[in-house]
């Protein structure tokens, strides 16, 4: 008796603090969530986010094109490229998916690679490059920069200095800085009338439901 006694207060108490702890924890997980960044509404066009936005996947069936602004010589980017189905398989239904050229200051290869795929599009040509660009097996270098360009039937030293590839590159890289991006990856989401920055790819499930 005196045991059973005794049992009932520990096994109430036991429950105050589990319950305790389960409201604490619930508060921090709600609290972190509400301090997540969150996608940010931009002023921008969607036309003038698309007009020249190079096409990975285009869906006739849907109004939301995601869009990348991205650095070839990005570790992220890369990651991204070899991975893109695990993190958008399941809104491919839902999206079309587009890229901007954003090659950054810090990395020296990546506007030489850039302008080959500005010159590989104006050929028709750019998906399978991208490919090879974004390999995790290719080291990105002068070397398989020039072998690239070989293959294309051009020069490496003659695409860095045409205007044409770097009119375009200069054009992409003006939108990204209007728009007031300054890393890679970045992502937006266009609809017909709105464009959002994404804080990050989660921010896909609320926006495209």
């Amino acid at each position: 008796m005196n045991e059973s006694r005794l049992l009932l207060p520990c096994s109430a108490i036991a429950f105050t603090i589990c319950g305790t702890l389960l409201w604490q924890g619930s508060r921090m997980i709600a609290k972190e969530q509400a301090n997540r960044p969150k996608a940010i509404l931009l002023t921008a066009k969607p036309a003038d986010v698309l007009a020249k936005a190079h096409w990975l996947r285009h869906n006739s069936f849907t109004e939301w094109t995601l869009v990348e602004f991205f650095d070839y010589e990005c570790p992220p980017c890369r990651e991204f490229a070899q991975n893109e189905s695990t993190h958008l398989a399941k809104y491919y239904d839902q999206l079309s998916i587009a890229a901007h050229f954003f090659p950054l200051t810090i990395h020296p290869m990546a506007r030489p690679a850039a302008l080959l795929a500005e010159n590989a599009e104006a050929n028709h040509n750019w998906p399978r490059l991208h490919q090879t660009l974004m390999d995790p097996n290719s080291e990105l270098d002068v070397t398989l920069l020039k072998k690239l360009a070989l293959e294309s039937g051009s020069d490496l030293a003659k695409i860095l200095s045409d205007p044409q590839p770097n009119t375009l590159l200069d054009s992409e890289t003006s939108l990204a800085l209007h728009l007031h991006l300054n890393s890679t990856p970045t992502f937006l989401l266009c609809s017909k009338t709105q464009v959002w920055k994404l804080a990050r790819l989660d921010d896909l499930k609320s926006l495209l439901h």
